[in-house]
């Protein structure tokens, strides 16, 4: 069944640093230079219609002593409150604003350690992010945390001959590395839920951080964490570098929909650059998670900005970030890119909710009598409906959805079940011309808004 419902939509800081730098909250306001460039950078967002946005916590040197770790987090919980509150200071407007973070563990805080004070260490850490996310969060009634939080990210074992684990050696040695961390992760989740935090551990790619790289692997993971709400992240750049095709992608998304363990969604370019015209196989992907989704997505682009430049090894030329670099072309203006890709991602949707009501309309033209009749075909009608006053699109875009809108609201068709002869003939009739309609504006639509590339 199709989920009608907006569904909010995110950018991810990733296009402008990794380290947000929330002591500078602490300083004089005239001293919080960085904090003035990342309250710019929000507000240019938001203006463009985001409704959130997703910031990495970056990890702060770890003391060896881990008797500072409690009063080190908490300082750190009050320097994001601090700085959110400074957000909110300069545009108001960003209190309505929705936060999600993204965390990853470390050598240091390795919820998968052999060793229980590493574990235990792990776990403060992690409640102390969860924190962080909640009062960026603020009002807002619910939060996301996400990101590679198992194991370590990027920390690749070696034998004791220092030579590196692959394939099913490395697996083998993660089964008892997933076992202490399931309760690591199991308390983390009750601990989050009392924040109004939503957990979504993302599986990334193999040549970046060992297991988990496939959503399969964080849901067999997570189906021995029971006690407590933690769910998937699902990352389109992450499943085109690293999965197992279509036919086990839709597999994946119905098991976590049906285990309610979808929490996120990233839209990402397989080179992580921009996703206004990338190889982002929309029809797949997109179409399989909005029949099912209806929580929020993020765009994420990754700058080639230190430590992404090195770390994911790129070639392209960097973004350039208005007011911290010098300006370039407009094509590489960060706000460009992020503007661009909220149009597309917006346009897709639309187009998808399209091609879902052509499909619908097939299926009652073709079946006198559905089982929970119109169901499916109420829900495309209404996503449409829901983007039909959205002044993003062009007035010629915005056009056909509401002549799409409208069309099919005049020729609703009832249920077959009750009416005159000549009433049900009628309704017929009407069936079997609405598909060839829907075409047409849809044909139109993807024509208008270029929006047709990866169609399978």
């Amino acid at each position: 069944m199709s989920i009608a419902a907006k569904r909010d939509i995110y950018f991810s800081f990733f296009m402008f640093t990794a380290d947000l730098k929330p002591e500078d909250a602490r300083l004089e306001p005239e001293k919080a230079t960085y904090m003035k460039v990342l309250i710019k950078h929000l507000s240019a967002l938001k203006d463009m219609g985001y409704d959130g946005f997703d910031l990495h916590i970056a990890p702060r040197p770890a003391s060896i002593d881990p008797r500072h770790d409690a009063e080190t987090f908490k300082r750190e919980v009050e320097s994001y409150a601090l700085l959110k509150k400074a957000f909110v200071d300069a545009d108001p407007d960003l209190k309505k604003a929705k936060f999600a973070t993204n965390v990853g563990t470390t050598r240091f805080f390795d919820p998968t350690s052999p060793y229980k004070e590493q574990r235990d260490r792990a776990l403060l850490y992690l409640k102390s992010r969860v924190e962080i996310t909640s009062v960026l969060a603020g009002e807002s009634k619910e939060s996301i945390m996400s990101g590679p939080f198992i194991y370590p990210y990027g920390v690749f074992p070696l034998t004791d001959l220092d030579v590196p684990m692959w394939s099913d050696a490395l697996l083998d040695w993660m089964k008892s590395r997933y076992e202490v961390a399931q309760p690591i992760i199991e308390e983390l989740a009750e601990f989050a839920h009392t924040k109004r935090v939503k957990l979504a551990i993302e599986p990334v790619k193999s040549w970046e951080t060992p297991s988990p790289n496939m959503v399969s692997e964080v849901l067999d993971f997570l189906d021995d964490v029971d006690k407590a709400a933690c769910g998937v992240t699902i990352d389109t750049a992450q499943v085109l570098m690293e999965s197992q095709g279509p036919k086990i992608f839709k597999e994946n998304v119905e098991r976590a929909v049906r285990e309610n363990r979808l929490n996120y969604v990233h839209i990402s370019a397989p080179d992580r650059g921009s996703v206004h015209d990338s190889w982002i196989p929309w029809d797949i992907m997109l179409r399989e998670i909005q029949r099912l989704y209806s929580g929020p997505y993020l765009i994420e682009v990754f700058n080639a900005i230190p430590p992404f430049d090195s770390s994911m090894r790129m070639a392209r030329r960097r973004f350039w970030r208005p007011g911290e670099d010098r300006e370039g072309p407009e094509s590489l203006n960060a706000y460009h890119i992020a503007d661009a890709a909220l149009k597309e991602l917006k346009a897709q949707q639309a187009r998808i909710s399209m091609r879902e009501l052509y499909d619908a309309a097939v299926q009652e033209r073709d079946s006198p009598v559905v089982p929970g009749e119109s169901t499916r075909f109420r829900c495309a009608l209404n996503d449409l409906e829901i983007v039909a006053d959205d002044q993003s699109f062009s007035s010629a875009a915005l056009g056909e959805i509401r002549r799409t809108v409208a069309m099919v609201q005049a020729m609703h068709i009832p249920s077959l079940a009750g009416g005159s002869p000549e009433q049900r003939d009628h309704h017929a009739g009407l069936r079997k011309r609405l598909p060839e309609l829907v075409a047409e504006r849809l044909d139109a639509f993807e024509r208008i808004t270029g929006t047709n590339r990866g169609a399978s």
